[in-house]
């Protein structure tokens, strides 16, 4: 933080108190160099949730780790449909590559339910001018499966301490109780 401090004068103690709460999950090492490379590219005073993805990048570089990207997947998709076709319904499990006639195999979750959303015969029956429709509905529905992936993560992550289960718990149980009142408090 004393780089932030050094680069954005303006940066308080507070805030200072504050991303280091923020990003406390971060190995050092990592947080400094994700810290280095956001100061270098930002006109502006960054903040925790920049820092936090630049960390992931690095630590995704680090492991050997691609992105996944949804266009990427419709090219997987285009390729299940010509092998494929409709005949088959594709799974998501772990073999070797496809052969001529075999079940595709999804490598990607997200993958396999944005092809079970849109539902494999459409994508296989669909006309070939119909596809660039496809691909954008496939790419919109693949990301919006892809964030709520990662917030069910983050809030299994958020209530894993006794604390939010217990904060969580009592809120619902405070809900709950006024629910009723409100409920039955209407005219007809």
């Amino acid at each position: 933080m004393a780089l932030i401090k050094t680069c954005f004068p303006q940066f308080a103690p507070p805030q200072a108190e504050a991303y280091t709460r923020m990003t406390e999950d971060i190995p050092e090492g990592v947080l400094c160099r994700a810290v280095e490379n956001v100061i270098k590219i930002s006109r502006f005073m960054p903040t925790v949730a920049e820092i936090r993805e630049e960390a992931g990048k690095i630590l995704k570089a680090a492991t050997g780790t691609r992105m996944v990207l949804p266009e990427e997947e419709w090219g997987k998709v285009l390729w299940a449909i010509a092998a494929v076709g409709p005949y088959r319904i594709p799974v998501m499990e772990d073999k070797d590559p496809l052969e001529t006639n075999e079940f595709p195999v999804w490598d990607n979750e997200t993958t396999a339910r944005a092809v079970k959303k849109l539902g494999w015969l459409l994508l296989c029956n669909s006309e070939n001018t119909a596809l660039p429709y496809l691909q954008v509905q496939f790419v919109k529905t693949w990301r919006k499966l892809d964030e709520a992936e990662r917030t069910q993560r983050r809030m299994e992550n958020t209530l894993q301490g006794q604390r939010g289960r217990q904060l969580v718990s009592h809120l619902a149980e405070r809900l709950t109780a006024a629910a009723p009142r409100r409920l039955g408090g209407g005219r007809k």
